[in-house]
């Protein structure tokens, strides 16, 4: 998945101008940390030294099997992408993972709002994050999800619109678009696929918030795969977005 979120990076960077000039920000200097869930939140003194640049960002890693989370300050992963620092934004990209024995999330988060804006964001999330318990909508995805059938399997393909035989795994997603300001739904696309790999079932729902040049575009890509016959025709998508909207919480949901 590090593939995709460069490829939405690079999609951001398409759509906005970026700046030759602008007066720097003050930002966390590159640095890596880790706690448990059990210990109190605390910047290590070591991660508290600065630098004057142009984007601050913050990469945070969360394996709730283990309870612990990683944060990493400055990764500089889009240096030549930098915007103007008169371009006031901020950029979320938020990816959860489940499957049949581990959930993780990972939170990228990148701003031109003020000095230090990636710690004010880091100590507003981390708590919400490490109170969050998705064993419950682990064990529905994958009741839902899971069969013991071999392959091949039935699965819908959208290219087609048909059902056809598949010797992998069936592939759903689900993209959705929401008004930026409520979180409502305001368009939704169905893409199902045969994977030519034997996969086992998960499901990862990514979050992106998007800055544009004219707007923020806020949206939510749900994407499973899975071991039962027509498991990924709409119907089934239904199910799983029921089950992601009981039981998921996102960074723009209080």
């Amino acid at each position: 998945m590090a593939a995709l979120f460069i490829a939405i990076f690079g999609l951001i960077s398409s759509s906005i101008t970026i700046g030759a000039n602008g007066y720097p920000l003050t930002c966390l200097d590159n640095c890596h940390f880790s706690q448990s869930f059990d210990s109190p939140f605390i910047i290590p003194d070591e991660c508290n030294k600065t630098t004057s640049t142009f984007l601050c960002q913050v990469d945070v890693k969360i394996d709730y099997n283990q309870r612990k989370f990683q944060v990493t300050f400055g990764s500089e992963r889009f240096y030549d992408r930098k915007r103007a620092i008169d371009d006031k934004y901020d950029h979320v990209q938020e990816l959860t993972r489940i499957n049949n024995t581990q959930i993780s999330t990972k939170v990228f988060y990148s701003c031109t709002l003020e000095d230090r804006c990636e710690e004010k964001f880091l100590l507003n999330i981390q708590s919400k994050l490490i109170k969050h318990d998705y064993t419950k909508m682990q064990s529905k995805l994958m009741d839902l999800l899971t069969s013991k059938k071999s392959s091949p399997l039935t699965c819908k393909q959208y290219w087609s619109n048909k059902s056809v035989e598949c010797n992998g795994t069936c592939t759903g997603e689900r993209v959705q678009f929401l008004d930026p300001t409520t979180g409502r739904i305001v368009h939704t696309s169905d893409t199902p696929s045969c994977e030519s790999q034997n996969i086992s079932p998960n499901v990862q729902i990514l979050a992106v918030k998007m800055p544009m040049s004219d707007r923020t575009r806020l949206s939510r890509k749900i994407l499973f795969q899975c071991s039962k016959d027509y498991c990924n025709e709409s119907e089934m998508t239904d199910q799983i977005e029921k089950i992601v909207n009981e039981d998921y919480r996102a960074f723009y949901q209080e």
